[in-house]
Parts: structure tokens; C-alpha cells; sequence
């Protein structure tokens, strides 16, 4: 393995063709992306074996009953605010108002993860959609006939290096929004308690949704940037066609830019969507 690793070294200086010599590097990219849409097509709750999503649900009974009593404090919170004097007599309107918003919050708080899954699930159709098609990708053509020199030939090493760091943010990132999602799921009824709340003490429920939906759907942002990366093919390479170097660096401004929007995923879907 170790004589291997050299052979492979001293083969960026030995004249070979920069198609082949930058190749294991978008190898590496490639293998990394099947890896990702194998990862956006799971579930939160079937992640490595559903470990984590056991130990949500084990969780979840004893965080439900503190958003019940929560529940029923933010309630009388709202009655005494809209009635501002508990001692006046309330209109039978105003108290089946407070009662629908009481049995519909806590239908919300007692189904809050069964919303969460369904969340989970309408994300996992849209990324069995957005796989249909996929391309993976390439070199740009004017390095398959182009032999290396000595700078050329340690461009291409430090390419290749850098398409493995690439990869490996690209599955950071995947596994981050996994794990963001871990850490907010168990709190899911604590925060639609406040819901009921009205106004400003509701923001704290409607926030918690936001987030929800935002780490939820972050995948389709990811899988939208790497169809449409890999299809732009090796962006730039149109400019300096007669630079090897510049034409080595195409593939992988390209993969940069897949990376740089799945890392900003959460931030393109706040901004889009007000969330």
C-alpha cells in the first residue's frame, strides 16, 4: 500500500497526461457524491441504525410532559392578556376562541413528532426525485492530450489534495444537518407549547419551526447544487484554453462552488423563504 502511494506520487512527474493525473482526484469526488445522495435519501430516524433517533424518542415522553404543564401556563398567560382583568366576566365567544386554541395546541404539542417525520418523509421524495439524472464528473477535454511538466505536475498533486478536502467538508456538511436535527428534535413540543401564546410569545414556536423546516429541507438545496454543478462541467475552462494550469483548476472551481452552496444550504432557504 505504502510503495503504492509513492508510485502514485512520482507519477505527477513523469511527463504522464493531466486528464490522468487529476482523475483520482475527481474520482475521489465522484465516489464522494453517490456516498451524499446515499445519505440525503435517509431518514433522520434510520441514521446509522436509528441509534440517535431511539434516544430522541426515549426523550420525548419526559420533555412532552414539561411542554404540557408549559402549555398550560402559556394559556392563562394569554386568557389573563386578552381579558387584561380575570375578574370581568368572559363572553361565551371569547372562551370557545380559548378553547379551540387549546385543543389545537395541544393536538400540536401530543403530535409534534409525527409532524417531525412527516417533515422527514416529504424530504426523502423530493431527494428520490432530484437523483434521477445525475452525471457525474469530468475533466475538461483539453487535458487528456496534454502532457505534464515539473509545476505542472505539482498543480495537479495540490489539486488532487484539494479535491479531498473538498469531499470530506461535503460529508461534514451532511452529517452536520443530521446532527442539528438530533439536537432540536427531542425539544419539538417544548417549543410548540408556545404556540398558543399569541403574538410575541408565540415567535418562540413559529422560530422552532423554522428551524425545523430549514435543517429538514436543507438536503434538496445540497442536491440541486450538485446536479447543476456537475452538469456546468469544468466551469472557466473556456478561459486561458491554452493554460494547463488554469484548465486543471477548472474541475475543481467547480466542485468549490458545489461545496461553498451546500455549505450555505440553511442560508439560501432563510433568505429565500423568510424562514
Amino acid at each position: 500500500m505504502r510503495m503504492e502511494i509513492i508510485t502514485r506520487l512520482l507519477q505527477f512527474f513523469t511527463g504522464a497526461p493531466a486528464g490522468e493525473q487529476i482523475q483520482g482526484g475527481i474520482d475521489i469526488w465522484n465516489a464522494t457524491v453517490e456516498s451524499v445522495f446515499e445519505l440525503l435519501g435517509i431518514s433522520p430516524v434510520d441514521f446509522e441504525g436509528g441509534a440517535a433517533w431511539d434516544y430522541v424518542e426515549r426523550m420525548y415522553p419526559y420533555i412532552a410532559i414539561i411542554a404540557g404543564s408549559l402549555l398550560s401556563v402559556v394559556m392563562l398567560y394569554r386568557m389573563c392578556k386578552e381579558t387584561m382583568d380575570i375578574r370581568m366576566e368572559m363572553r361565551s365567544d371569547a372562551v370557545i376562541k380559548m378553547f379551540c386554541i387549546f385543543i389545537i395546541s395541544e393536538a400540536v404539542v401530543l403530535n409534534a413528532m409525527t409532524i417531525t417525520k412527516a417533515l422527514f418523509r416529504i424530504a426523502g421524495g423530493c431527494i428520490s426525485f432530484l437523483q434521477v439524472g445525475y452525471e457525474p464528473l469530468t475533466a475538461s477535454v483539453a487535458l487528456q492530450n496534454t502532457n505534464l511538466g515539473l509545476l505542472e505536475g505539482l498543480v495537479a498533486l495540490l489539486v488532487c489534495l484539494a479535491f479531498y478536502i473538498l469531499s470530506f467538508l461535503m460529508i461534514y456538511t451532511v452529517y452536520f444537518r443530521f446532527f442539528k436535527i438530533f439536537l432540536i428534535a427531542p425539544l419539538s413540543s417544548v417549543a410548540c407549547a408556545f404556540l398558543a401564546g399569541g403574538q410575541e410569545v408565540s415567535r418562540v414556536g413559529f422560530a422552532y419551526l423554522k428551524a425545523l423546516v430549514t435543517y429538514t429541507f436543507e438536503i434538496v438545496i445540497i442536491a440541486l447544487a450538485i446536479n447543476i454543478g456537475n452538469r456546468l462541467g469544468s466551469v472557466g475552462s473556456a478561459i486561458y484554453v491554452d493554460n494547463i494550469i488554469w484548465q486543471m483548476l477548472c474541475p475543481l472551481l467547480n466542485v468549490g462552488l458545489i461545496v461553498g452552496a451546500a455549505k450555505g444550504a440553511e442560508g439560501i432557504l432563510r433568505r429565500t423563504f423568510a424562514l
